[in-house]
């Protein structure tokens, strides 16, 4: 349900392993399982575990007070008991000790319970204290200099979020730039575009090239996590080089044997179903097998509108004595009918009020189809407790047909547009691998963590579109029919992209691990060529820089966690448009550097954060010469303010704003202002979840969203009005036959206010979601 949208987490059996080294609590246990013990410090570390079964229940433990250390309390804890502990990312793995003459078998973990690192949600459990940060892995964000937002599969399942931009725009500081209703989704992660591409900006497990292009099914995954500003260093440079920030989608795995299924509506008639099967194998419970499935079929609210979708996921996972495996595959695919098309509008045009929310100029011959079939192979080493290396090897493969309108081009406030249609297909390749190592040691009082990897990714997209020559005439008020247009396809072009590079870090932290330094940086080599008709070469360039990072973070106290970073990102250069001078001449890599200091608190039950930011990027743009280059720099400076937890028993809250302010610092064009486009100047979001006390089970939320005022491109005069949309939901939790059923119903756009939603680096404009009415019933057995 709509509610307080937050709460992460903490990934999947910790593929990459590594001592934690940022616990400060304080253990004391006595009399005490082992079972009992280790649920003790999981909660206190944050760490899951996993041990024999036998063990759990029957092993008693060492009494321990007042141990600052956890590696120094386990070590008393189990002292004589014949086991020790391994530590390794984010889970503790409890061993029976080797002796000179046992068996190798004595090392293997036996039959093992594996507890899913959930102990570190939130008091709001939509969010997590955790991410996985690609270079850095797995870490607790207070400890990360960076600002890190994670939403759980509670929050996917509160908000009955279906694709990525139901989830991740409880964030102020994340905007949708698509449609509802169209077939790709888009972004603006702090005024700065993301995803509009035919190669995906979203990481998988820490790697590009594997996670969906066009629109993400979050069924399929266990948690979002968003890294806000420049990413190079974490996970490397996107296929297209947003930097405004990251999106990691954090698989699925099989922590225990579970069945789930849902079943699900929303109208105009779209029924759904969902399912989730989890078993783990083996006379020691080593191997893990999950697997996701949901389909949706029907006619939406949008008019002519009716799609048909499914996705689905296959996670394996096998736990060795020394290593970790697991083997991702997803398959998608989404057909639509008279799929929605944004809007265009030129300066000096005013802007048409914004028609009903069910509006759409689209044919009911128009049509979408998108294919996506995509794996990732990861294996990790642990050479001991302190070093570990890996290797994974990954791709993709996306197939789009399309005919529809390239977007209807807004000619007055009369609503009146002038049309084309355009047919295409998309052949999108990639292929990606790469390495990584990390280890741990100490000078003098010093703790150091070093992180390194290094990656290849390949992209190849071919297209062939033809866009019709003729406009047809339209109205957003009343939209025109119009006779099926039928185009022929030209021979492909095709585009490649190659990026390689290699990172490496350093932490460091004091004896307290109060104090935490982090310095580093990735070389990038970039390398696009284009093709024509022909086969023959257009564009051709080859070119690398160097992004640095650094970091700190101060702990003054437990629970407060001050922060700084000077970072850099990297984007691919564009291509010179038609008509320019240098047309289809490719661009150099465009830098971004960004400085930013925050805080993260908790109190009471209630999260805090606090950002603030001063980012600059290039562009490009055709000056008196009318040649493209990259002579545009747009500066982005703001604060970002997040609350969010229980304020008392029953009653939950959510809360994000973001202040900015975006100009055009430098240019050689002369534009009709100095404003940044899709980049409001405030940002909202307020949710209220409350129990009600006379139905046990019964929770009524609220979910309000702001976006102020903003343009539709860099330097434009046209701006859209800002808008508040209201949400609301019903979530009633039960039992039957002693297992868990979840009733939801949720209504978005309460008021079916219209409203234009954003604009795209396009500068397309996108009509607001229609007030949708979403029901679930969810049962666990």
């Amino acid at each position: 349900m709509k509610l307080l949208k937050s709460s992460l987490v903490a990934p999947s059996l910790a593929l990459l392993l590594s001592v934690n080294l940022f616990a400060q609590e304080s253990y004391t246990i006595k009399d005490k399982t082992l079972k009992e013990a280790l649920e003790i410090i999981s909660k206190k570390s944050k760490l899951s575990y996993i041990a024999k079964d036998k063990l759990l229940e029957s092993k008693k433990v060492n009494d321990i007070e007042n141990i600052s250390e956890l590696e120094k309390a386990l070590e008393e804890l189990l002292a004589g008991t014949g086991l020790e502990a391994v530590l390794n990312k984010n889970t503790i793995i409890i061993k029976e000790k080797k002796s000179n003459n046992s068996s190798t078998e004595s090392d293997n973990l036996g039959e093992v319970n594996v507890t899913e690192s959930l102990q570190n949600k939130m008091a709001n459990k939509n969010f997590s204290s955790d991410a996985h940060l690609g270079l850095f892995g797995e870490s607790n964000i207070k400890d990360v200099p960076m600002s890190v937002v994670t939403f759980t599969k509670d929050s996917i399942k509160n908000n009955q979020a279906r694709q990525l931009s139901d989830l991740i725009t409880q964030d102020s500081s994340v905007r949708s730039s698509g449609a509802y209703g169209d077939n790709a989704e888009s972004f603006y992660l702090r005024g700065v575009p993301m995803g509009d591409w035919n190669q995906g900006e979203y990481a998988f497990d820490g790697v590009y090239g594997v996670a969906p292009n066009y629109k993400v099914p979050t069924d399929l995954f266990e948690a979002v996590s968003v890294v806000k500003g420049p990413s190079t260093i974490l996970f490397g440079m996107s296929p297209k080089g947003n930097t405004g920030g990251a999106i990691n989608l954090v698989p699925k795995r099989a922590y225990k044997d579970s069945n789930e299924i849902e079943l699900r509506y929303t109208n105009d008639s779209r029924p759904g179903i969902a399912t989730d099967i989890s078993r783990r194998f083996g006379k020691d419970k080593q191997f893990g097998a999950r697997v996701n499935l949901a389909y949706d079929n029907g006619d939406s609210v949008i008019d002519n509108l009716e799609s048909e979708s499914f996705s689905g996921s296959l996670s394996l996972d096998y736990i060795g004595d020394n290593f970790i495996t697991s083997l991702d595959y997803i398959s998608t695919f989404e057909n639509i009918d008279a799929p929605f098309r944004r809007l265009y509008i030129a300066d000096g045009v005013d802007l048409a009020s914004a028609p009903d929310n069910d509006f759409n100029l689209a044919q009911d011959w128009e049509y979408s189809k998108a294919d996506e079939n995509l794996a990732l192979y990861k294996f990790d080493y642990f050479l001991n407790e302190v070093t570990q290396v890996g290797f994974y090897l990954g791709g993709g493969q996306s197939d789009v047909d399309r005919l529809f309108q390239k977007g209807g081009v807004l000619q007055n406030s009369n609503g009146d547009v002038k049309t084309k249609f355009s047919k295409g297909t998309f052949d999108v390749s990639r292929f990606t691998y790469g390495i990584k190592a990390n280890t741990l040691f100490k000078t003098g009082s010093l703790n150091h963590k070093i992180n390194f990897d290094a990656s290849s990714y390949e992209g190849k997209v071919k297209t062939r579109i033809n866009t019709d020559t003729t406009n047809y005439d339209s109205n957003i008020y009343n939209p025109a029919k119009i006779s099926k247009v039928h185009l022929s396809l030209p021979d492909e072009k095709r585009t490649d992209t190659i990026l390689e590079s290699f990172a490496i870090s350093d932490t460091i932290s004091n004896e307290a691990e109060d104090i935490r330094f982090t310095f580093g940086g990735r070389y990038q080599n970039v390398e696009s060529i284009n093709y024509n008709t022909s086969g023959d070469k257009t564009s051709h360039y080859d070119d690398s820089r160097f992004s640095p990072f650094v970091g700190l973070v101060y702990k003054p106290i437990e629970d407060l966690s001050l922060y700084a970073n000077y970072s850099q990102g990297l984007s691919a250069g564009q291509n010179a448009p038609a008509g320019s001078n240098n047309e289809g001449e490719s661009l150099k890599p465009f830098k971004t550097t960004q400085v930013e200091v925050g805080a993260k608190y908790n109190h009471n039950n209630i999260d805090y954060s606090l950002a603030l930011f001063d980012m600059e990027r290039r562009k490009g743009e055709s000056g008196a010469d009318n040649v493209y280059a990259s002579t545009m720099k747009l500066q982005h400076r703001g604060i970002e303010f997040s609350a969010f937890g229980e304020l008392i028993e029953g009653v939950r809250f959510s809360s994000a704003l973001t202040y900015m302010k975006t100009k055009i610092k430098e240019t050689e064009q002369t534009y009709a202002s100095d404003e940044v486009g899709g980049a409001p100047e405030l940002l909202a979001n307020l949710g209220l979840d409350v129990d009600i006390p006379f139905v046990k089970g019964l929770s009524f939320g609220n979910y309000l969203i702001y976006s102020d005022e903003q343009y539709v491109r860099d330097g434009s005069t046209v701006k859209l009005p800002s808008w508040t949309r209201w949400d609301m939901g019903l979530k009633y939790e039960t039992k039957y036959n002693k297992n868990d059923l979840t009733v939801m119903f949720d209504i978005d756009n309460v008021t079916n206010k219209a409203y234009y939603e954003g604009a795209s680096q396009w500068g397309h404009i996108s009509s607001g979601e229609p007030r949708v009415f979403s029901l679930s019933l969810n049962y666990k057995f």
